[in-house]
């Protein structure tokens, strides 16, 4: 019987053949002969010897029950069994070689070792760790280097694995360029068995297993731990500076990085911007710094290893309050306001109405605002008021310009003289500082004075321009001519106290507006005190206050006289030429005509008989004793009454020259009259004052016959 078949070397003599079990017996047998192929024969039994029988074509073997058979996958083998001169014919069978599975393929990489390395752990059946056949296996691998390499192939030696205390493992060393950097990418790791060294014929190499990995960088880690960060201030109270300080012990074969930033700004501690810690020895500066000029801020610090050639940087240490650190406060330094000094002389700010001093200015000048804080930002006010960034805006190096401006403030000085003041405050900003703000600096506008004030009287004695007889009328004027543009600012104020009483200061609301000369009253005490003050009604000039003045009143009781015989009054004709009559009377009586008559006769002689007829209309009127409609019983006279004071000259007499209890005038009868024959009853029109143009009468009443005519004028 002849039949095929294949088996996989299992290590035991048996064979199956199409379900057969064969065992190679009797124990008896001399020989076995075997058709020519590649055998290898291991004899247990006495005197025999391991033989490659391959390359025979007879093997007689002396107990059969000793032969082991091990075969190439997929040869055939003959083996014929006889019985004493009877062989036997055994079927070909194909004896397969065991082939182990993939192996099962981890790695790390790693740089303990002090370079940069990947280690391959390699496990040949985790499914069936109690096969004894892996136990004779041995293993080879490879790294191909990442494909964009211009060194990378696929060509790479494989190299034996050799069993460690921690299984089967290999390292390799992951390669440089030129530049001596380590070459990153994706590997490709490759590991295969191979057949027994000892029994090749019936162990084949396994499958080649691949891992692909990535090699880069490994993890940083943690960050280094016991740095603190410390502010503080330098002695020019300008900035602060923020120290990153190391502890006491440290790993300092790891080179550290850090960064110092503001607290609360939003970063990425991967994006920073990093500086190398330079360590600290003994009584060395720490140069670990920043400098900063912002105040009262807290600042934090990024603290890790710094990247290398095979890891990446650390995580940044936590931050705790120990890498926190808060600046002092800065302050910005002090303000000077002064006036600009553009190097004028005295005599030329003075003649362009510039600066008079250190804080005194006649029109205009110019302020400078200086801060020893550089480019710090300032603001300021004029009035005083505290400043804030809503103020004035400064601009460094330009000077502003005062002069008048609502918010002058108008200010008496020592010496009586007026000027306006402007308050001037600043405030300067920088940054975060604390701001400073100056004190007032006050400048003050000087205020030209008003001119002189004089009084005059109306009709000085010639001994005293102060003293007066009976009366007077007192005008102010400046003694200076005044510009009109300017006398239209200006207005005078007095007061006039009488006797021995001194008047107040006047002022515009105590004091009485002066317009046109104005009478002077002494109240009977012959005395009067006058005091005024000239003011400017936009306070653009010093006030001029007019000392009192005291004016002494002389009475004299004046002398009056009058014709006895007065002038008859013509009504008409040329002699109403010579008629006495007041221009103010005129005046009166032309404005009547004009009221009454469309055609008024205006003419000397038109007014006298206008005056000729309103007495007669009166002197009718009055008829209750006589009958006074015959002008024939009338008499006109033009009655002028003189007063003379002292030695001056005749004047026409006014009402003050006529005392309280009245005068007594005696004038001759009318032509014709006598008092036994007639009765007298009198008319006469006032030429003057407030009853200017009226009539009255004065009426014998208890007499019948009238021996003198007796009236009180009131002119």
């Amino acid at each position: 019987m002849t039949t095929k078949t294949e088996k996989d070397y299992d290590t035991t003599s048996d064979i199956e053949l199409t379900g057969i079990k064969l065992n190679v017996y009797p124990k008896d047998i001399d020989y076995v002969e075997l058709s020519p192929g590649t055998m290898v024969m291991l004899l247990g039994s006495e005197g025999n010897e391991a033989k490659n029988v391959g390359t025979y074509n007879t093997i007689t073997f002396k107990k059969v029950e000793d032969l082991i058979l091990r075969g190439d996958k997929g040869k055939n083998y003959s083996l014929d069994e006889s019985y004493i001169g009877k062989p036997l014919t055994v079927p070909d069978v194909t004896i397969n070689p065991f082939v182990p599975k993939k192996p099962v393929l981890s790695g790390e990489p790693d740089d303990k070792t002090g370079r940069y390395t990947y280690t391959l752990t390699i496990k040949a059946d985790p499914d069936n760790p109690e096969d004894t056949r892996y136990q004779d296996l041995s293993y080879e691998c490879r790294m191909i280097k990442p494909a964009d390499d211009e060194n990378s192939t696929e060509d790479a030696a494989w190299q034996p694995v050799l069993s460690t205390d921690n299984g089967l493992t290999y390292t390799f060393d992951i390669p440089k360029d030129e530049k001596d950097k380590y070459i990153f990418g994706e590997y490709t790791f490759q590991v295969r068995s191979l057949a027994s060294p000892t029994d090749p014929k019936n162990i084949a190499a396994s499958e080649t297993a691949e891992l692909l990995d990535e090699i880069g960088l490994l993890d940083g880690g943690n960050g280094p731990e016991g740095f603190t960060l410390r502010a503080e201030k330098d002695p020019s109270g300008e900035s602060s500076t923020i120290y990153l300080e190391q502890p006491q012990e440290y790993d300092s074969a790891k080179v550290i990085e850090y960064c110092i930033v503001k607290e609360g700004k939003e970063v990425t501690p991967e994006k920073l911007e990093y500086t190398d810690y330079q360590p600290v020895g003994n009584n060395a500066p720490n140069l670990n710094k920043i400098t900063t000029s912002e105040s009262s801020t807290t600042y934090v610090a990024y603290v890790r290893y710094k990247i290398t050639d095979t890891r990446k940087p650390s995580n940044t240490t936590e931050i705790t309050d120990q890498l926190k650190a808060t600046t002092e406060p800065l302050y910005v330094k002090e303000l000077k306001i002064s006036f600009y000094n553009d190097n004028k002389t005295e005599d030329e700010e003075a003649s362009n109405g510039g600066i008079v001093n250190d804080h005194e200015y006649l029109e205009s000048a110019k302020v400078q605002i200086e801060c020893e804080t550089p480019d710090a930002e300032i603001y300021y006010t004029l009035d005083g008021t505290e400043p804030t960034k809503e103020s004035i805006p400064y601009t460094k190096g330009e000077p502003f310009t005062i002069s008048k401006h609502k918010n002058e403030t108008l200010v008496e000085s020592e010496n009586g003289l007026y000027k306006k003041d402007t308050t001037v405050r600043a405030i300067a900003y920088w940054g975060n500082w604390e701001p400073k703000t100056s004190e007032n600096v006050v400048f003050s506008r000087l205020l030209p004075q008003i001119p002189e004030l004089e009084l005059k009287l109306s009709s000085p004695t010639d001994k005293d321009p102060y003293s007066f007889v009976n009366t007077t009328t007192a005008s102010l004027q400046f003694k200076t001519d005044v510009d009109k543009d300017i006398a239209d600012k200006l207005q005078i104020y007095y007061i006039m106290a009488t006797g021995e009483e001194i008047p107040e200061d006047p002022t515009t609301s105590n004091g009485t507006l002066y317009q046109d000369a104005f009478p002077v009253d002494t109240n009977g005490t012959l005395k009067a005190t006058i005091k005024a003050i000239a003011i400017h009604v936009d306070n653009e000039m010093t006030p001029r206050v007019l000392e009192p003045i005291t004016l002494t009143q002389i009475v004299l009781t004046p002398k009056l006289s009058y014709a006895k015989s007065p002038r008859i009054f013509a009504r008409n004709g040329a002699e109403t030429k010579e008629n006495n009559i007041t221009p103010n009377l005129e005046a009166t009586i032309a404005n009547r005509l004009k009221e009454e008559e469309t055609n008024p006769d205006l003419s000397r002689e038109g007014i006298s008989d206008r005056i000729g007829q309103l007495l007669c209309t009166r002197l009718r009127f009055i008829g209750n004793y006589k009958t006074f409609e015959d002008e024939a019983n009338m008499v006109y006279y033009d009655f002028l009454v003189e007063a003379v004071v002292g030695y001056d000259d005749p004047r026409r007499a006014t009402a003050n020259d006529f005392p309280e209890e009245g005068y007594t005038f005696t004038i001759d009868y009318p032509e014709g009259t006598d008092m036994e024959s007639n009765d007298f009853v009198l008319v006469h029109m006032f030429e003057e004052g407030e009853s200017i143009g009226k009539i009255e009468d004065r009426v014998g009443k208890d007499i019948t016959k009238t021996p003198y005519l007796y009236f009180i004028p009131r002119l």
